[in-house]
């Protein structure tokens, strides 16, 4: 959209050739520069040397991953076991509670 009052000056794109742009990766060992469209296909990363150790990264990080979620499982089932342990406790000191004042309101009489 234009703003108001403004004209627009280009009423054909297609006569506008592609502009390319220059893109640096960044490699583990070397920055190459490489001149390709910006909307190009990707490299081919079979071709990757390191995708290898990729996989195994992203393997290990997944074992990782799981590795905590088992802690966490672990932790939420310990977390239950002390809410409930709490509870009966809180009920067995309500119950030694409304015992005493029981025994005291029978001693009164």
């Amino acid at each position: 959209m234009l703003k108001d009052g403004a004209m627009p000056t280009v009423f054909c794109w297609s006569d506008k050739g592609k502009e390319w742009i220059k893109v640096i990766r960044h490699m583990e060992r070397e920055t190459q520069a490489d001149e390709s469209d910006c909307e190009g296909e990707p490299d081919n990363v079979a071709d990757d040397p390191s995708q290898p150790s990729a996989i195994n990264q992203i393997e290990l990080l997944q074992q990782q991953l799981s590795d905590i979620q088992a802690e966490l499982h672990n932790a939420n089932e310990q977390l239950k076991k002390s809410k409930q342990k709490a509870a009966e406790e809180a009920n067995a000191a309500i119950k030694i509670i409304s015992d005493v004042k029981a025994q005291a309101q029978s001693d009164i009489d």
